[in-house]
């Protein structure tokens, strides 16, 4: 339906119906179709797992064949989420029996870390519709990401630098470790995305943040700071996380993977 509805968007109106045709006889001979793909996905992989034929070329020449193949399927595997606890405003054990009591369903994440309770969410209604989730008792937030902010080893008291900090996830975790005590400066070059590390704040009750507009007068406002800690996590290819953002693939050329580099030095 959603692709038919495009088609006509995009000025595709005739072709429509045979789109619809093309797409009920797929659901209609799904198991021919399904081995059809399976067939494609080894004879040409960026196609039948809907990659670049590029990036496919790199890995394969990085890797081979089995390791190729299983980072494709792992790519197109819809990713867990999980639920990183504020303990600024919650423990654990609140937040499971809010859970219980909102139809979460979830249990302790794989990758977790003695200070930094976090959970994998099995099943859940809508997050926005969650009192435990407006009131900021968690955050979602893979362990991924979790993991640079206990090698920064952020302490209360100190004034820490998060030079590219939206949406916010590291930023609030790393003022979770300080409770609330000292500075962290939250740099992004995007005003409104600054606005979500702002929001986030907020809804987690994360006090000790004042954001930063990353422009050429950055230099100049962290001058006169003493600045204990920098984190910095650089633009990239995301090419290691396309499981998430799935849209990632498409954008990692070598054009765009060169310029990124630059960008990285510079920061």
């Amino acid at each position: 339906h959603e692709i038919v509805e495009l088609s006509k968007e995009l000025g595709c109106a005739p072709q429509a119906g045979f789109l619809n045709a093309v797409l009920r006889d797929y659901v209609r001979e799904k198991d021919m179709t399904h081995k059809l793909l399976n067939d494609l996905r080894y004879e040409d992989p960026p196609q039948g797992w809907s990659h670049p034929e590029d990036l496919c070329a790199r890995w394969r020449e990085r890797w081979g064949d089995d390791r190729l193949f299983d980072l494709l399927k792992w790519n197109n595997t819809p990713p867990p989420t999980y639920a990183r606890i504020n303990t600024l405003r919650a423990e654990p054990k609140d937040i499971e029996a809010m859970w219980w009591n909102e139809g979460v369903e979830a249990r302790p994440a794989p990758l977790t870390w003695e200070n930094i309770p976090a959970y994998q969410l099995e099943s859940h209604p809508s997050l926005e519709s969650l009192e435990s989730f407006r009131d900021g008792k968690f955050y979602v937030q893979d362990p991924s990401t979790i993991g640079p902010v206990i090698e920064l080893d952020p302490q209360p008291g100190e004034t820490i630098l998060d030079l590219c900090a939206a949406p916010g996830g590291k930023t609030t975790l790393i003022a979770q470790l300080m409770n609330n005590q000292g500075k962290v400066l939250a740099a992004d070059i995007s005003p409104d995305r600054l606005k979500q590390v702002e929001e986030n704040c907020v809804r987690l009750g994360v006090t000790c943040v004042e954001s930063l507009v990353a422009d050429e007068t950055l230099n100049a406002k962290l001058a006169d700071l003493s600045i204990d800690r920098i984190l910095i996590d650089a633009p990239c290819s995301n090419t290691g996380v396309i499981r998430r953002r799935v849209d990632a693939r498409w954008r990692a050329g070598e054009k765009e993977i060169a310029e990124l580099r630059e960008i990285q030095l510079q920061l």
